[in-house]
C-alpha cells in the first residue's frame, strides 16, 4: 500500500523477548525492516544431478531493523535505554530523576559505569500499512549516531537488531506524544580539562559539525533452546567514535594541538541542546558528555562557507579518575518510558 499509511509503535518489554502489545507509544522517524533467515543449502552433494541445490533448511533468524529521524527530547530516551543503560521499570528507575526546582521535569541520565553491564532495556516494535503489521520482540540497539548539522535538527539513527517478525495487527490507540525537535544550531560546545569539570569552560563560534557514533557492544547470542531465534544478548567492550568539525580559529587550533600533544591530551567535551521551557528555570536539554582523545589524522584548511575550517577525529578513552567514557542525559517531562 502507499508509504505515507506506514507506522511504528513500540513498547518496552518488561522480560527480555516478551511481546508486549498494549499501551503503546507511536514511533515518528523512518524505518526499515529486514527478516533473516540463515540458511543451510548444500552444494557439494553427490546426487548424479547437474543441478547446484536440491534442499534448503532453516538453521536461524533473526531481523535487522533501522531507525532513522530527527532527536526529540520525548522520545530519544527509547533509543539510549535500548543502546546505553536500561531501566528496571516502566517508570525509569534506576534512569529518572526530578532536577532542583523542577515538578513536572525529569532528568534521564545514561551512564555506564564501565565495571558493570549496562542492561539495556528490550523492546516489542511493531511496523508496518494498512495492509499488514509486523512485529518484533527483543529489539535491542547495536548502533547509535547523532548528527549535528548548522541549520538543521540535530538526526539521530539507530542499528537495531531483534526476533524474527510475525504477522500481527497493530496494537490499538497508541500514545502519540507532542514532540519538539533538538536543533543542531542551539547547541553548546565546552571542552573541560576533567570529567568533574564538565559543562565548565565553553568554546563559542567555532563548533560547524558533529557526529557522535556509539557501536554499543550489545549483540545477540544463541544456545540450544528449541527456537531458531537468538536466545539472549551480550555486551562487549566499546567506544564512541567522534568527528568534529571546527572553525580554523583560536578555539580549532587548540583542539588540534591535542592531538599533536604526546600520547594525545584527554579532553572532556559535552555537547548540550537546548529546548522549550519546562518551567522555572529548567528547559528541555539533551547532553552528551565525551572522554576523549583524538586519534585520526587531522584534516586541515577544509573550506566550510568560505571559512577555513579543521576536522578532528577520536575516540572514547577511559578517564582513570571517574572511570568513565560517556554519559547522555535528558531533560523533559516524561515520567515514563514507550
Amino acid at each position: 500500500m502507499v508509504t505515507g499509511l506506514r507506522k511504528i509503535q513500540l513498547r518496552r518489554e518488561a522480560t527480555r523477548g516478551t511481546a508486549v502489545v498494549t499501551a503503546m507509544d507511536q514511533l515518528f522517524g523512518r524505518m526499515t525492516l529486514t527478516p533473516t533467515l540463515n540458511l543451510y543449502m548444500p552444494d557439494d552433494e553427490e546426487r548424479n544431478s547437474l543441478a547446484l541445490l536440491h534442499r534448503r533448511s532453516e538453521v536461524g533468524q533473526q531481523a535487522a531493523l533501522k531507525y532513522e529521524g530527527s532527536l526529540t527530547f520525548e522520545q530519544v530516551i527509547n533509543l539510549l535505554a535500548m543502546g546505553i543503560q536500561g531501566a528496571t521499570a516502566d517508570a525509569g528507575t534506576g534512569l529518572i530523576t526530578t532536577p532542583t526546582g523542577g515538578i513536572n521535569t525529569r532528568d534521564w541520565t545514561y551512564e555506564p559505569t564501565l565495571t558493570a553491564l549496562m542492561a539495556p532495556n528490550s523492546y516489542t516494535i511493531q511496523y508496518g500499512d494498512n495492509q499488514q503489521a509486523y512485529q518484533c520482540a527483543f529489539v535491542m540497539a547495536s548502533e547509535l549516531e547523532f548528527v549535528y548539522a548548522m541549520g538543521e535538527p540535530v538526526m539521530v539513527s539507530a542499528e537495531l537488531f531483534g526476533r524474527y517478525p510475525s504477522k500481527v495487527s497493530f496494537g490499538a490507540s497508541p500514545t502519540i506524544l507532542t514532540l519538539e525537535d533538538a536543533i543542531s544550531q542551539k547547541t553548546k560546545i565546552y571542552a573541560d580539562t576533567t570529567w568533574a569539570g564538565l559543562g565548565t569552560t565553553q568554546i563559542s563560534d567555532t563548533l560547524i559539525a558533529a557526529t557522535v557514533r556509539i557501536p554499543t557492544g550489545i549483540g545477540p547470542t544463541r544456545y540450544a533452546d528449541g527456537s531458531l531465534d537468538f536466545s539472549g544478548y551480550t555486551e562487549q567492550k566499546w567506544a564512541a567514535e567522534v568527528d568534529l568539525t571546527f572553525k580554523h580559529n583560536t578555539s580549532g587550533v587548540a583542539e588540534y594541538d591535542k592531538y599533536a600533544a604526546v600520547g594525545g591530551t584527554l579532553t572532556f567535551i559535552r555537547l548540550e541542546t537546548t529546548g522549550a521551557l519546562i518551567e522555572g528555570a529548567l528547559n528541555k536539554l539533551f547532553r552528551l558528555d565525551l572522554a576523549l582523545r583524538y586519534t585520526e589524522a587531522p584534516e586541515l584548511f577544509g573550506d566550510q562557507d568560505g571559512e577555513n575550517v579543521v576536522r578532528l577525529v577520536g575516540k572514547t578513552f577511559q578517564d582513570p579518575t571517574a572511570v568513565r567514557q560517556f554519559r547522555a542525559l535528558v531533560r523533559n517531562s516524561q515520567t515514563a518510558l514507550a
